[in-house]
């Protein structure tokens, strides 16, 4: 749903169901990137680190909670973005930890899928 008028014109019913369709859009993207094929994929199945998990704050370094061991299952299920390959945080070994290694898998995440992820400004 894109906005037609400026937020602060919009009524707060506009603004929900704006909010309801990013929810739902955030929904499928986190669907598509645990479905994501190649080499590491989860091949269509689940992640149990993920099961319930919501992303609904923004992580940085020093974060800590289940929806950290979640990105880093989801950045390890890609042999391209994997966290680490062997050792703390690799497949099978995530952390509820945000830390250095992390921030790589998310900087490695963001160059294989830049031309989806990244918006270039103008």
């Amino acid at each position: 749903m894109p906005v037609g008028r400026p937020l602060k014109y919009q009524t707060v019913e506009e603004l929900q169901a704006l909010i309801a369709s990013l929810q739902e859009q955030i929904l499928t993207l986190t669907a598509q990137l645990a479905d994501m094929g190649g080499s590491g994929s989860t091949g269509g199945t689940s992640i149990a680190a993920c099961s319930g998990i919501t992303f609904s704050r923004s992580l940085a370094l020093g974060s800590t909670g289940s929806d950290v061991k979640c990105l880093q299952a989801l950045l390890n299920s890609n042999v391209a973005t994997q966290v680490a390959a062997s050792g703390v945080g690799s497949p099978g070994n995530e952390t509820s930890y945000f830390g250095n290694l992390t921030k790589a898998g998310v900087v490695k995440f963001q160059e294989v899928y830049a031309s989806e992820v990244l918006t270039q400004l103008d």
